[in-house]
């Protein structure tokens, strides 16, 4: 007798590429989905927003105690002139005046350079000072001198005036050289007032 062997049935071949094909086809739709997406995700991303730099800031303008060279020029300027002057008056009062006006010059040149100061530009400016406030206490005085009380006869105000005024002596120096044992003597027409080559042991003031 035959024995009939049966095996269960089995898909045929094109059936299965076919479905494999479809399995590929499915994934790649997917990729391409998936690519899209992200494509549409990155351009519909809004880009980063960069913040605007900050103005620059306006630069500082220079304090009052710094000078450029210009007005330092001029500063150093007036101060000269102020020594020249004072090199040319006769009158005390105005030397001292200008003397201390051109020390003041000379600290404000020094003091109102550029900052940081050097060492040599304090110590000049200080000298400066110092000559200025000499100059200029010493002004006080004599103006304290000339204004309080001096008192002068009209031939005594005429002597002063035409002879010691010009060199700078105050109306209260003039008032103690006086009181120190000056004396007014009159002489006659042709009167000896010193012989020649007699020793003088006073001073005279035709």
């Amino acid at each position: 007798s035959l024995r009939l062997l049966q095996h269960p049935p089995t898909p045929h071949l094109s059936t299965m590429m076919l479905s494999s094909r479809r399995a590929v086809l499915a994934a790649g739709a997917m990729a391409r989905h998936s690519r899209l997406t992200s494509s549409s995700a990155v351009k519909e991303t809004p880009p980063a927003q960069v913040p605007a730099a900050a103005p620059a800031a306006a630069p500082a303008g220079d304090p009052w105690h710094v000078f450029q060279p210009t007005a330092l020029a001029v500063v150093n300027t007036a101060g000269n002139l102020c020594a020249l002057a004072a090199a040319a008056t006769h009158d005390h009062m105005a030397v001292r005046l200008l003397a201390g006006s051109a020390g003041l010059f000379v600290a404000s040149f020094n003091f109102l350079m550029p900052k940081p100061l050097k060492t040599h530009q304090k110590t000049a400016g200080s000298w400066g000072m110092l000559f200025a406030s000499l100059h200029f206490v010493n002004l006080a005085w004599l103006m304290y001198e000339q204004d309080h009380g001096v008192k002068l006869s009209e031939e005594e105000e005429d002597i002063y005036e035409h002879g010691f005024q010009m060199h700078g002596v105050t109306p209260r120096q003039f008032q103690k050289l006086r009181k120190a044992g000056a004396a007014f003597k009159d002489y006659a027409p042709g009167e000896v007032i010193v012989a020649a080559g007699t020793p003088v042991d006073k001073v005279l003031y035709v």
